[in-house]
């Protein structure tokens, strides 16, 4: 899958695919075939961390 590039477009795809789909980031990626580590980078450098705790970011 091609994420939106625009961090803020992502971050309502992925905490809406999270949230209506009752997965975490890992099964997130792995249905995605998203790769991990890039997509935590780009979401941090936009201010946004992973809260597994509650699987969105915030």
């Amino acid at each position: 899958m091609n994420l939106p590039k625009d961090p803020f477009i992502a971050l309502s795809v992925i905490n809406t695919a999270l949230r209506d789909g009752g997965i975490d980031l890992d099964d997130y990626c792995a249905e995605k075939n998203v790769n991990k580590k890039e997509l935590l980078s780009m979401m941090r450098g936009a201010g946004f961390e992973y809260d597994s705790d509650r699987r969105c970011f915030r």
